[in-house]
């Protein structure tokens, strides 16, 4: 896992692919761990974020089923939050995007990603 927020912290599509391997590894290893979700399906939401992915409506669609396979999992996962709010507010579903945002905050108000999430949101109404 921690190969992996390493590759993915790194602004490049090889990183971004690598990260991917290293997650879907973690997975096989323990699929129980619900941060190895978030984190997968945040290298889905980046590739369109960058222009990287083929299908962006794919990729968030693949992003947004691992969101919510983590919560399945914890519904404490702060990250999870956050990437269903990146995703709502990319379609422009600010309400969702909100609730999700408010939701890992109030797990974690001390959450950089949550804070300047909402932030954006605020930023599009």
């Amino acid at each position: 896992m921690l190969r992996a927020r390493r590759a993915a912290s790194e602004a490049k599509r090889s990183a971004n692919v690598d990260a991917r391997a290293l997650l879907r590894k973690a997975i096989e290893l323990d699929p129980r761990y619900a941060a190895t979700y978030t984190g997968l399906g945040e290298t889905y939401r980046v590739a369109v974020t960058m222009g990287w992915a083929q299908s962006p409506e794919a990729a968030l669609k693949e992003a947004d089923a691992l969101a919510y396979k983590a919560l399945s999992l914890s519904d404490l996962d702060v990250r999870a939050h956050v990437l269903l709010g990146q995703i709502h507010i990319y379609y422009g579903r600010y309400e969702q995007a909100l609730a999700e945002l408010d939701h890992a905050t109030a797990i974690n108000p001390n959450d950089a990603d949550a804070v300047i999430g909402r932030g954006t949101e605020s930023a599009f109404q």
